[in-house]
């Protein structure tokens, strides 16, 4: 909001009738909107163009439109009309405090005096901070204002090639993006019921335009630099190209169910960059998509399985699955109180899905690794399941080994 200066000298000075009176007037009224100007400090300049914020530790005042609201704070962002137009330097910020939540609304024009401050997890390297304004006093000027416009994300943004902190230039700004979902979203499931809920609405994605990134060999690049090592052992880049999605992490937002496979087009939300132990569900380290939680964009191109091909003669087959949480019906342990024991059609259900999921899937290969099985009770049983069901759909058998993560092995 632009007020001007004659404007306010004509009222002041038709107010007071003494000259002298005026003129001290005028000159407070001068220096108090210079030091006003001057105590607003532009996003960009607070983000600056590399990893730490030149404030880091100062106190500031910065104005921005509210663009997203999480459970413990919420992101601003520097209107078109005023953004610095340098590609290096990130117009949005994050405000830290679970009491500035209620205060706002998206769309709002907000500004907001607290300190900066770079946040990163105690345990992890810094090369992720979170630029965010901590103890934050919050003032709306205006409601209802349009938001920024979302870039759009192209390929020169999410590069394979690219560093693994690419996208910190868009920190904490609006985004837009056509993307394929790499890994399926997962889903909450009641650790003593077995009973499976509805989606949690995190998954992993890459642009359409991306091949499908794979799990390359070597020590994830970030670990190498925590600990130190030795330039010569192999590095994985962890896939720069891929983005962590949280479909509900913005407050009103509902969760997206998708299947690796999926599209979405025209994806629309903020970038979170950092640790990302302040979002609800976890993820790498790194940036995150937080979704708009108003007009949520439709899901296409949902897949069903796709069955391994089975092993050809002389061929030997290796495959791992984690079957969450694998309980079975029976008391295994006098500790009831931590001991989960699932009714029993919940288990009978489980173990069918088990069944199918090895035989037909993934084509019983000969070694199986099984994660997250109670005990050596429930593995005889998926296995004496396995070699039921094999048998009455008239199947071959193989000599399946499954080894559960603590290496015990069990014929099928």
């Amino acid at each position: 909001m632009h007020i001007r200066h004659d404007f306010l000298i004509n009222v002041v000075c038709s107010a007071l009738t003494n000259v002298r009176a005026c003129a001290l007037a005028l000159a407070l009224l001068t220096l108090s909107l210079a030091v006003s100007a001057q105590d607003i400090v532009t996003i960009a300049a607070v983000q600056g163009d590399k990893q730490q914020s030149p404030f880091d530790g100062k106190q500031v005042t910065v104005r921005g439109i509210v663009t997203a609201i999480l459970k413990s704070g919420f992101y601003m962002q520097t209107p078109d009309s005023d953004a610095d137009k340098n590609p290096n330097t990130s117009e949005g910020i994050y405000v830290y405090g679970r009491d500035s939540v209620g205060s706002v609304s998206i769309g709002d024009l907000a500004e907001v005096s607290g300190t900066v401050k770079e946040y990163a997890k105690k345990e992890e390297s810094s090369i992720f901070p979170t630029t965010e304004i901590s103890r934050p006093a919050v003032k709306v000027i205006s409601k209802n204002n349009p938001l920024p416009t979302p870039i759009v994300l192209t390929s020169a943004d999410l590069d394979p090639s690219g560093k693994l902190d690419q996208m910190e230039k868009f920190e904490g700004m609006r985004v837009r993006a056509d993307i394929v979902a790499v890994g399926p979203t997962g889903a909450f499931t009641e650790r003593k019921t077995g009973v499976v809920t509805s989606s949690n609405g995190v998954f992993y994605a890459t642009l359409q335009s991306a091949p499908r990134p794979f799990r390359e060999p070597g020590v994830e690049v970030l670990k190498t630099i925590e600990l130190k090592l030795p330039k010569t052992i192999p590095v994985f880049d962890m896939n720069p190209e891929m983005l962590h999605i949280a479909s509900s992490a913005q407050i009103g937002a509902k969760p997206l169910d998708v299947t690796a496979g999926a599209t979405i087009k025209g994806l629309t939300g903020v970038i979170q960059y950092g640790a990302n132990d302040v979002l609800p569900f976890g993820g790498r380290d790194g940036y995150t998509f937080l979704v708009d939680a108003a007009n949520p964009p439709a899901v296409e191109n949902m897949k069903a399985f796709v069955a391994v091909s089975a092993a050809r003669e002389r061929e030997v087959t290796v495959g791992s699955f984690n079957i969450e949480n694998f309980f079975d019906d029976d008391e295994n342990s006098k500790r009831i109180t931590s001991e989960a024991i699932l009714p029993k059609e919940v288990f009978k259900n489980r173990l069918n899905k088990v069944s199918l999921a090895i035989r037909n899937v993934l084509a019983m290969p000969d070694v199986l690794g099984i994660v997250e099985v109670e005990n050596l009770k429930v593995m005889q049983k998926i296995a004496a399941k396995i070699s039921t069901d094999a048998i009455a759909a008239g199947q071959m058998i193989r000599n399946t080994r499954l080894i559960s993560k603590t290496e015990m092995i069990f014929a099928a």
